[in-house]
């Protein structure tokens, strides 16, 4: 179902690191430059390589079906931009934005 998973895959020669993202069906091995997987020598080392991209996966850009944080930014600005002013009135009111630490 939808879940999360990162565990060392025992190969010929070593171990593949795999991680399973909850929008994927099957797991898939950690890839090197080239796409091919890479081979590490210890069970130890492959899972520390499987936690290590299952969470820069976490950490990475937020996205939205498939939008970026950024593009949800944009369209926001633009709804905002309608409640900037008041109706019959000539005082405007500011939107302050906040920048969020990364």
């Amino acid at each position: 179902m939808n879940e999360f998973r990162a565990f060392a895959h025992p190969v010929h020669g070593g171990f593949h690191a795999m991680i399973r993202l909850a929008h994927q069906a099957k797991p898939e091995p950690v890839k090197g430059r080239g796409g091919a997987p890479i081979l590490y020598a210890t069970e130890l080392d492959a899972h520390k390589a499987a936690t290590a991209h299952l969470e820069a996966y976490f950490n990475g850009s937020l996205t939205r079906d498939g939008d970026t944080l950024s593009t949800a930014k944009r369209e926001a600005d633009v709804v905002f931009a309608k409640f900037t002013k008041q109706r019959g009135k000539e005082k405007r009111i500011e939107v302050v934005r906040r920048r969020v630490g990364a």
